[in-house]
């Protein structure tokens, strides 16, 4: 992960190294924030649930005086009306009093208020439980109701329909070096307005702040004692070679480093406009044409120059008016001066969630009206709303932050429950005023401060996922009532003794108690019916339809230059496809392998094409060299000498590790893992007591499928390349088959998998992260428990 990312309190570290510094204490964490947040949310009362308790707490009254009316009925009426049928019953005047009381305790025990106070409650319970399962914190029943009736969402693009982490893709110098301190232009350009920057969140600063640091790692903190470390030895260097000093003073001072000290109290910001600062003793100004302008900036004596860019119209008038503004419909365009001039333009682009279509179309199917705020011109935000389905009517570009609060006031005040969906310190107005809130989880503090709902994953779909779980909770909510209001509507009159005269029915005490409490029943089973709705609904963060499914991202990684899962080294550092053929890196890379002897034997996986004991370092198959830059690329990014590059099976029995010292590979290392001895003998004891054996593993079909034959799992049961997410879907996958599941593990990539499962059984030499969320541990080393 990158330097300066935070890890949050719960992170599983599963590969590699961290060094991380505390910032909180433990009641400061984003888990101990969760905590309190579900806990809040659980104890805040839906408008709909302080009626319920309203119209109960009156109920009471109404009952107790249901009790003594029918009390009076029997004792004095009920004979005198009814005398052919109540005579046996209440022979003398001790029998009617005692039948009247009968039927007045009844009355009392059968129409206790329970199911109407537990209606709403239950549900809410359930629903923000279900709810932050599923990575949805929502903040109360209030929120969920109000969730429930929303007709139209808010979206924001930066951030929100976008992924949110843009990338520059262009900068152009309107300035000659010397102008900018003798560093080349657009490097200059980029330098400077990310100094500026660095202080602010938005995710456009944050593009300028990340290709800035490519071309200087240390520009961050501490790069001014680099910067003047530098200087002093470049010093030393001209004053120990006088001639090398001539021949290269012209070179050596476009190459000096920029200042790029901030200094203190300079810095200034206005969002949705720009931010202003002194760095290095330069003013700064970085943003919209029309910030620059208000900074000082002489736009009218740049607007030819910007003409000539694309950026601005034919007049210079036209420059001042423009902002910050799509460039072929597809870019952002954002400006810098310096001292005065406008120094360059830097385009940043951000590409449009994979979700967010799906979760636009989602939203339609349920009869929502999407919107869409930028901050961008007319062109940009319309490319990124016909992208993902959103109207052009639909669309406010060019908004600020008090334009995006007043564009949510309009809708409210046309009769619209609104849900603002946003994730920067920009849209914490927008937030605050409409009906529902909803940040994004990978957005700033404030805004998970502001909203009502925060979505603790990344994906946009859990907004769809949101208004849904309202939807269902409300409903479950106004079955409750229902059910309450008609269990008493029923069974007060049959309670009173209204079927005793017409069919001689009459309740006992005791079988009016077991009614009131198979009410109360009915309505908390009612409400734990909404978990099996919401894990069927397919929620986002939820199960993907298969395991296949859910593993696919974990077993087939995009492209990367650094290694990748099985598919070949030198494949994954030409950027092409992993997962190829099995054979792919050692035939690729014999030459220059060391093989060891179960290899060089031949079981089963690729055999050498080369002659085994190859000096590290010679030349490739087909002439290639594997120690020029294109294997050095692939450890270029590790910080030791020895790293693993790849791991394959080799004969179905044995996992291969190919080891590269100094960019050269330089062996291979075959590993093998006996089965446990008392296995096959556990998995026999377990089918005779009629369970099904079920086996997961992260290894290929053919290695997975031989332990299985070992123990005794039949092929149809074993799960092969499956990733820590796709053991979980598979162990949820079974419970949605109506089946109750033990999942036995003992890594941290069992963790998942355990948590989901009806029972969870942690071995006892095993992780600590597995034994805590294990139901069961098992102290000893044997399978057999």
């Amino acid at each position: 992960m990158p330097i300066r990312d935070k890890v949050t309190a719960g992170t599983v570290n599963c590969d590699g190294a961290l060094t991380v510094r505390a910032e909180h204490s433990g009641q400061q964490t984003v888990i101990a924030d969760i905590v309190r947040m579900v806990e809040a949310a659980q104890a805040r009362t839906a408008p709909i649930q302080r009626l319920a308790d309203t119209v109960a707490g009156k109920f009471a009254y109404g009952v107790m005086g249901l009790s003594a009316a029918t009390f009076a009925f029997w004792a004095l009426a009920g004979t005198r009306l009814f005398p052919q049928v109540l005579a046996p019953a209440a022979a003398g005047p001790a029998g009617t009093l005692l039948l009247a009381a009968q039927m007045a305790c009844n009355v009392l025990v059968t129409a206790c208020p329970c199911a109407l106070g537990l209606a709403t409650p239950t549900a809410v319970l359930v629903g923000t439980s279900a709810g932050a399962r599923r990575g949805l914190l929502i903040r109360g029943g209030d929120i969920l109701e109000a969730a429930s009736h929303v007709d139209t969402v808010v979206f924001d693009k930066t951030g929100t329909l976008t992924v949110g982490k843009p990338q520059v893709t262009h900068v152009h110098s309107l300035l000659p070096a010397e102008a900018l301190g003798g560093a080349a232009g657009a490097d200059a350009v980029l330098q400077l307005a990310a100094a500026a920057e660095r202080r602010t969140t938005h995710p456009v600063a944050q593009a300028l702040v990340r290709a800035a640091d490519q071309l200087q790692p240390h520009a961050g903190a501490g790069g001014q004692q680099q910067q003047q470390q530098q200087a002093q030895q470049q010093a030393q260097q001209e004053a120990s070679d006088p001639h090398q000093q001539q021949q290269q003073q012209q070179p050596q001072r476009r190459q000096q480093p920029l200042d790029l000290h901030v200094t203190d109290g300079s810095f200034s910001q206005e969002p949705g406009s720009g931010v202003a600062a002194v760095v290095g003793g330069r003013r700064v100004a970085v943003g919209t044409i029309e910030w620059l302008q208000r900074q000082g900036a002489d736009v009218e004596a740049a607007a030819a120059a910007l003409e000539a860019y694309g950026a601005v119209g034919a007049t210079a008038s036209s420059a001042v008016q423009s902002a910050v503004q799509g460039v072929g419909n597809s870019h952002t365009r954002v400006y810098v001066a310096v001292d005065g001039a406008v120094a360059g333009v830097i385009d940043v682009a951000d590409a449009v969630r994979h979700d967010a279509a799906e979760t636009v179309a989602r939203l339609h199917r349920q009869g929502i009206r999407t919107v869409m705020l930028s901050g961008d011109k007319a062109a940009a935000a319309a490319e990124v709303a016909a992208a993902v389905g959103i109207g052009a009517a639909d669309v406010f570009s060019d908004v600020k932050p008090a334009g995006k609060k007043a564009v949510v006031e309009r809708l409210r005040g046309e009769g619209r429950v609104v849900a603002m969906v946003g994730d920067g310190i920009n849209d914490t107005a927008a937030l605050a005023a409409a009906n529902v809130g909803v940040a994004m989880g990978g957005g700033v503090d404030a805004a998970s401060e502001v909203a009502a709902v925060v979505l603790m994953g990344d994906q946009l779909s859990q907004v769809a996922d949101a208004v849904h779980l309202a939807r269902r909770t409300l409903a479950k909510i106004n079955q409750n009532l229902v059910w309450a209001f008609g269990y008493n509507l029923i069974a007060i009159p049959l309670a009173a003794g209204a079927l005793l005269p017409s069919a001689g029915i009459c309740l006992t005490p005791s079988i009016s108690g077991a009614l009131m409490g198979l009410s109360s029943l009915g309505v908390v089973g009612n409400s734990l019916l909404l978990q099996l709705e919401v894990a069927n609904m397919g929620m986002a963060g939820g199960v993907a339809a298969s395991p296949a499914a859910a593993g696919a991202g974990d077993v087939a990684p995009a492209p990367s230059r650094v290694g990748a899962a099985v598919g070949g080294v030198v494949a994954a550092a030409a950027g092409a496809e992993p997962g190829g053929s099995r054979g792919g890196v050692p035939q690729m890379l014999a030459s220059v392998v060391t093989w060891s002897a179960s290899s060089a034997a031949g079981a089963g996986g690729t055999p050498p094409v080369g002659p085994p004991g190859v000096a590290a370092g010679g030349a490739g198959v087909d002439g290639v060299d594997y120690n020029s830059r294109l294997l050095k690329d692939c450890l270029k990014d590790y910080s030791l000498g020895i790293q693993r590059l790849n791991v394959q099976r080799v004969g179905n029995s044995h996992t291969r590790v190919y080891v590269a010292v100094d960019g050269a590979v330089a062996g291979v290392i075959d590993v093998a893992d006996a089965v446990r001895h008392d296995a096959a003998e556990t998995v026999a004891r377990l089918h005779r007591q009629g369970i099904r054996t079920v086996m997961l593993s992260g290894d290929k079909a053919a290695a997975a499928a031989e332990v299985a034959a070992t123990v005794g799992i039949g092929t149809a049961d074993v799960f092969s390349d499956v990733k820590p997410a796709g053991k979980k879907a598979v162990v949820e996958r079974l419970r949605w088959e109506g089946r109750v599941v033990a999942m036995v593990g003992d890594g941290i990539n069992d963790t998942a998998a355990l948590a989901a499962a009806n029972v969870s059984v942690a071995m006892g030499g095993g992780v600590d992260a597995a034994s805590e969320v294990a139901a069961v541990v098992l102290m000893g080393d044997q399978l057999s428990q």
